[in-house]
């Protein structure tokens, strides 16, 4: 049957657009060059960032329970419709979900934290609207989403790539079911994907040394997790998605995890590959990541803090960046089945100090001190229920009841939204005492804070 021009165009934008290595042009479509230039991403685990349908497939494990149909699909080439199958795999997947309950944690904070639950939406509502700012970079709207390469040069424009404006948009999906936010989260992470050949920065802006990669491959997951069953995800998002946590993964793991580094940012790395490896153990590679972010976990713990607890850089800012990476990577294993960190009694002692250090500096009010690059705050006590729930410590149990009460919303330099879980409001532990610390906060003279 003859297809005239006017129909073969759109035909071949949706054959090519998917995998996004091609362009289309009259005639048919011819390989892009700007999507060539981005080959050299490659190394020991496979390609970075130009994936192809057969390489993406080689590297998950289609014959896991429930892949059937992928399988099938993708030995007949037949892709569009695998990652279609994938979605329906994806979206009916029991488990493991996330290091936050995505059933419990709506429930917690409607009955104990509802005053929280307003400020994450009307955060998700403005990136819905493409109103998207991040440390004084203010993104340009463009096409489907944002102008992703619209670079000032600045350190700005690479922090805004961390996307930490992002989680609220999965929160507020929890709390209304409105699937306008999960067609947000495809808009944003198919439009970035597709905007890789025009970022000019790429290894500072793009890897970041795998700080900037790994954080967003975190809040990618985070968002493909918690917003699994919506209707609004489609093949598209998944064979983008999908390329992304693979390649990204693989770079942190080949560049940057060959050995043990004191760098605050390598723990943002093993986070990562303990939560893709945890909750998508559907890759090839999973366990590796996760054996190599174990591996990493456990010197960090043991070096990065004094013996009080205190993280090395004695900076409130670092420390909640140690205590919210080592964190992830420590309830992602878990999920998967390895508890080997805790299990090490020293290490275990050694990291719940860590998760009290900041109550042995809180001024009565529960606030703590601007150390080095810190700001006077309470976003401890978000990681303090974290803690309270990982080592059903009464301490930590006490100190998020003492101070996390009405109104209270954790913040530093910005709203902590990302570590917020089901057991962080005030009020979640029935059943659980609480009791006040034996030791003396540094800033008062009597007992306790």
């Amino acid at each position: 049957m003859f297809i005239g021009r006017r129909r073969l165009i759109p035909a071949v934008l949706a054959a090519t657009a998917l995998l996004g290595l091609t362009r289309p042009a009259p005639g048919g479509a011819v390989p892009d060059e700007s999507w060539r230039a981005l080959e050299k991403w490659h190394g020991p685990s496979g390609p970075y960032v130009v994936i192809t349908d057969s390489e993406l497939f080689a590297a998950i494990d289609l014959d896991r329970p429930g892949l059937e149909k992928v399988k099938e699909l993708a030995a007949a080439e037949r892709y569009e419709q695998a990652y279609q199958a994938w979605g329906s795999y994806w979206a009916s997947r029991q488990g493991p979900a996330w290091v936050s309950d995505p059933a419990g944690y709506p429930r917690a904070m409607k009955s104990s934290a509802s005053w929280i639950i307003p400020v994450l939406n009307r955060q998700a509502d403005r990136v819905v609207a493409r109103e998207v700012e991040a440390g004084g970079y203010v993104a340009v709207p463009q096409g489907r989403f944002i102008d992703w390469a619209a670079d000032n040069g600045k350190s700005e424009f690479i922090g805004f790539q961390y996307f930490f404006w992002l989680p609220p948009v999965a929160r507020a999906y929890l709390f209304t079911g409105d699937v306008k936010y999960a067609r947000a989260f495809q808009d944003v992470v198919c439009s970035w994907y597709d905007s890789l050949p025009r970022i000019e920065r790429f290894d500072d802006v793009v890897w970041n040394s795998q700080l900037g990669a790994s954080l967003r491959c975190v809040f990618f997951l985070e968002g493909y997790s918690l917003m699994r069953g919506s209707p609004a995800f489609t093949p598209e998002l998944h064979a983008k998605i999908l390329r992304v946590l693979l390649g990204h993964a693989r770079y942190v793991k080949d560049v940057h995890m060959k050995e043990y580094t004191d760098w605050n940012g390598q723990n943002t790395g093993l986070a990562m590959l303990a939560c893709t490896g945890s909750f998508l153990p559907e890759f090839r590679e999973a366990p590796d990541w996760r054996a190599t972010a174990s591996r990493l976990a456990k010197l960090h713990i043991a070096r990065n803090f004094h013996d009080d607890g205190g993280q090395k850089e004695l900076c409130t800012q670092y420390h909640m960046t140690g205590l919210r990476d080592l964190g992830w990577a420590v309830r992602a294993l878990r999920a998967a089945g390895d508890d080997s960190i805790l299990s090490d009694p020293s290490l275990r002692a050694k990291f719940r100090e860590a998760f009290r250090w900041p109550l042995k500096i809180a001024f009565g009010s529960g606030f703590t001190p601007a150390l080095n690059s810190g700001v006077v705050d309470k976003e401890w006590i978000a990681f303090a229920a974290i803690g309270a729930r990982l080592f059903d410590d009464p301490v930590l149990r006490w100190a998020v009841r003492s101070f996390a009460g009405p109104s209270y919303i954790p913040m530093q330099k910005g709203l902590n939204a990302w570590e917020l879980d089901e057991s962080c409001p005030a009020g979640v532990f029935p059943g659980r005492a609480g009791r006040p610390p034996d030791f003396k906060s540094h800033q008062r003279e009597g007992p306790g804070v």
